[in-house]
């Protein structure tokens, strides 16, 4: 039976590991606990058990006889005799390779360094968090108004801290929203005591404020930088794999060695990052078909985000082109981007009844009063 080890048990790591049939599998996570919902991580602050958030119990892997490594550090892959080395100066064979190592939060590091940045990427970034908080009621300030600053900032709130997020662009989720819904999920989330200051740019810090260019000095206890992700890549680098941002991958996930290919958020395919939960399954899935021989290539789905943020329900799919057509009332928000007659894109905030519909008509031939 081939060796196929997978580093990295993200998402994408564990998708393949179900997914996959006819090898002898083993998936090494350098993190002690369970593979988890990175998403979900900031329930951990609410009282939750990080081993609440596993993907699967420990029976499952079991039962599937995948050989989970928990807590081991891959320092070296040896690419001429196929070996990788673990942190305890053990060796493993493999006839395939799978890199699932996926992104680390970027970081800043400001002129003072009085006041701690911290990130929300692990479990021991939880736990970190975890034990400020209990040292009572926190001023909170979140450096990045995308989705998971948000879903932060709205775990912060609903624990009663005072919290700010600040947004360097002129509005937030400028990837998944336009100015109009970005105005008016803003202000839902003010309702839920989550203040925004868009056009932020912070630019230091003493032990108990951050400083804005524009002179403005706000008060915190807690400092939470969600300001993107970098791919994992430095053991790809190390064995001289091809990378740029992300590990260079073909159409079929194959990096520049035919024995080692990659998925999740550590690859770059077509000059193009995927970071989103959807792209790690859809990978994976397809990577086991690779794998198991078929002949295929990957073509990436087009982008949605159907989520929650502090209870607000949020739908972005397809392209956000031109002007919108807009339906908007006390707690809902609709946006239609229609050209040539063809639905391409839509948003939707507090209207998920909608979103079937949307589903359907998504690039095909639409009349703006049947989405109505």
């Amino acid at each position: 039976v081939m060796k196929l080890i997978i580093i990295g048990a993200s998402l994408a790591g564990v998708s393949l590991a179900a997914n996959v049939k006819g090898y002898e599998v083993t998936l090494i996570s350098k993190e002690k606990v369970l593979p988890y919902y990175r998403m979900r991580l900031g329930e951990v602050l609410t009282g939750k058990s990080i081993d609440s958030l596993a993907l699967h119990p420990l029976s499952w892997y079991q039962e599937r006889n995948i050989d989970l490594r928990l807590g081991e550090e891959v320092v070296r892959i040896d690419r001429e005799s196929k070996t990788i080395l673990l942190s305890d100066s053990s060796s493993l064979s493999y006839d395939v390779l799978v890199l699932a190592t996926g992104s680390n939060a970027n970081t800043l590091t400001f002129p003072s360094k009085e006041l701690e940045v911290m990130t929300l990427r692990n479990s021991e970034d939880v736990e970190k968090i975890a034990s400020k908080l209990k040292e009572g009621k926190q001023i909170i300030s979140v450096l990045g108004g995308g989705l998971l600053g948000l879903e932060l900032a709205a775990t912060f709130a609903t624990l009663s801290h005072e919290v700010t997020v600040f947004e360097s662009s002129t509005y937030l989720l400028p990837r998944q929203l336009d100015k109009d819904s970005a105005l008016f999920l803003e202000a839902l989330l003010l309702k839920k005591g989550i203040k925004v200051v868009k056009e932020a740019k912070i630019v230091d810090t003493t032990k108990d404020a951050v400083a804005l260019e524009n002179g403005a000095v706000v008060p915190t206890t807690l400092f939470c930088a969600s300001i993107g992700v970098k791919p994992e890549i430095s053991l790809a680098k190390e064995c001289k794999l091809e990378c740029n941002k992300g590990i260079i991958i073909n159409s079929s996930f194959l990096t520049s060695d035919e024995n080692i290919y990659a998925i999740g958020d550590v690859v770059e395919y077509k000059g193009q990052g995927f970071g989103l939960a959807m792209y790690a399954i859809e990978m994976a899935q397809t990577l086991a078909k690779v794998l198991q021989g078929e002949s295929l290539e990957y073509a990436p789905s087009t982008p949605s985000s159907i989520l929650k943020v502090a209870g607000i329900s949020l739908v972005s799919l397809g392209s956000k082109q031109g002007e919108g057509i807009k339906i908007q009332n006390k707690e809902s928000f609709e946006e239609y981007f229609i050209e040539d007659k063809v639905l391409k894109g839509a948003i939707l905030i507090n209207a998920n009844s909608k979103l079937a519909k949307v589903r359907q008509t998504l690039n095909k031939e639409v009349k703006v009063e049947d989405l109505i």
